[in-house]
């Protein structure tokens, strides 16, 4: 039984990213849609770190549903499906093995489901959950001391290719990196990243065992991020402590109130009906917006299209939003006509039974 409101908010999240990726034109978006530099948080830095929330928060409720009883054999092809999806991306269209980026989304969302999977094994809120917060909060802490201290304690002055990670990159990933200087999704940081799974996988484990509580656990991070924020400010760039329970207070705040919206039954079926496509086939739409973006008609008939709308609109960054909704209702029709599809079948066995 999929649990409906996780759907709801990993389609929602889903929405984001196709408003953040796939913009009618690159220099004519609105700010919350455009990723900080540095520091703070916009909206479009909510998006990655909401699906490792998720991706931890569904993995609380499967192994619970599983009864401690877990098959490594579909953890391990999940895994592998997952990064070699994002190893696909990262060559198509031209496949130059020599210098292809081998970290990514997909693979960072891969990896960090490999290590949650390793460090815990059953769901509860044992020591190995504890132990190893502490000990991402310790590296991210460590990480994100260098980086400071390179650029004065000043975030203006900082270069990010003279980051920790960016020097870890170059050193185990030599030429596949995103930018000669550093790639986002690198190593180090994916390894931090694993704390937005984790708070995940607490707030599930806190909305089983607690019953309603999830609108406290939101405001108990948010505490943590006002207390970190003062001398750390969040920075999806570094993954740090602040920008972790930033996050993970929004994720949160989101799911109880799409819970509590189930009460309102109209209000909740448009959610429904909006996002929970999305959420239940997340991974395959990524894939497809990551190879639709990359093929050359789909870059031109965008571009035209682009060119249209901000001629008659005379306002290019509604026109550039306006695309980006109009590939999200595309994509909708096509998942409910493949719901639709993949459900005759069903029926049709049953009639026959």
């Amino acid at each position: 039984m999929r649990d409906q409101s996780i759907d709801i908010l990993r389609g929602l999240f889903v929405f984001l990213m196709i408003l953040v990726n796939l913009p009618g034109s690159w220099g004519a978006m609105y700010t919350p849609l455009q990723h900080a530099e540095k520091t703070g948080i916009h909206l479009a830095d909510l998006v990655f770190p909401g699906f490792l929330y998720v991706l931890g928060f569904s993995y609380y409720l499967q192994i619970a549903n599983e009864n401690s009883i877990r098959s490594w054999k579909k953890a391990v092809f999940r895994v592998f499906l997952i990064f070699l999806l994002g190893i696909f991306l990262s060559l198509f269209p031209k496949w130059n093995w020599e210098e292809f980026r081998l970290m990514g989304v997909l693979q960072r969302i891969a990896l960090v489901y490999a290590i949650i999977y390793l460090l815990l094994p059953k769901a509860k809120l044992g020591p190995s959950f504890w132990l190893s917060f502490f000990f991402l909060s310790l590296l991210s802490l460590g990480n994100e001391f260098w980086n400071q201290r390179l650029g004065g304690f000043q975030w203006e002055s900082f270069e990010t290719k003279e980051s920790l990670s960016a020097y870890l990159d170059r050193f185990l990933l030599g030429k596949h990196i995103w930018k000669p200087d550093y790639d986002p999704e690198g190593v180090l940081t994916t390894i931090i990243s694993v704390q937005s799974a984790l708070l995940g996988f607490l707030s599930a484990w806190f909305r089983q065992n607690k019953k309603d509580t999830l609108i406290q656990l939101a405001f108990v991070f948010l505490l943590f991020a006002l207390v970190i924020t003062i001398p750390r400010p969040p920075s999806k760039l570094f993954w740090n402590l602040s920008f972790v329970f930033w996050n993970a207070c929004f994720c949160t705040l989101f799911l109880d109130l799409i819970q509590r919206g189930q009460r309102v039954s109209i209000g909740f079926q448009v959610a429904y009906w909006m996002f929970s496509p999305f959420g239940r086939h997340a991974l395959l739409l990524f894939f497809l917006m990551g190879f639709l973006a990359r093929l050359e008609i789909y870059r031109t008939s965008i571009k035209i299209g682009f060119g249209f709308l901000a001629k008659v609109s005379k306002d290019p960054k509604l026109s550039s939003l306006l695309i980006s909704f109009a590939l999200y209702l595309c994509f909708l029709f096509l998942l409910f006509l493949y719901d639709s599809l993949s459900r005759q079948p069903r029926r049709n066995e049953s009639s026959m039974q």
